[in-house]
């Protein structure tokens, strides 16, 4: 299980790789504790660039329940 870290746009996300899955990383600030959550990118979401990466971070954040049965735990940081 080799994980390669492709993309980082602080504060917001970070793109991983791992034997053909894509994962984004995503920080959740919550008052003053910031914590990061994991989740495997679906085939449609493969190929977003990095704009549409961050929109699809803010999704994830403001709609987590949606998204949640994707989440991986513990999540993936470096």
């Amino acid at each position: 299980f080799i994980m390669k870290k492709t993309h980082k746009k602080n504060w917001d996300y970070s793109l991983y790789e791992s034997d053909g899955e894509k994962i984004i990383t995503i920080m959740f600030c919550a008052s003053f504790i910031d914590y990061p959550r994991s989740f495997y990118l679906n085939k449609e979401e493969l190929n977003l660039d990095y704009d549409e990466l961050s929109i699809l971070a803010e999704k994830i954040r403001f709609h987590y329940e949606d998204y949640k049965e994707r989440e991986i735990v513990p999540p993936i940081v470096d």
